[in-house]
């Protein structure tokens, strides 16, 4: 899970997987520990925010309004059931 926050351009990252590496529109912002990563202003509009580790890379495509916003992306763990046994 990666959600992504924003305020008027200001940004903060929080991941289900620390530590991470985020670059955004490629340049390198920082790395999203445990507590997360708060970052500075960006323009508004859509920005590709890219989160690495050891074995991943996920491509997030982030839209930043003037308008408080919370964005979340929930992908499925490999080798997760496909749906919840009953």
């Amino acid at each position: 899970m990666v959600a992504v926050a924003s305020r008027g351009g200001a940004w903060r990252v929080l991941c289900s997987f620390p530590p991470a590496t985020l670059l955004i529109d490629g340049q390198p912002a920082g790395a999203v520990e445990a507590a997360g990563l708060d970052g500075g202003q960006l323009a508004r509009g859509t920005h590709e925010f890219v989160l690495s580790g050891q074995d991943f890379e996920q491509r997030l495509p982030v839209q930043i309004f003037a308008a408080p916003t919370l964005t979340v992306f929930v992908r499925a763990l490999k080798g997760a059931p496909a749906r919840t046994p009953r």
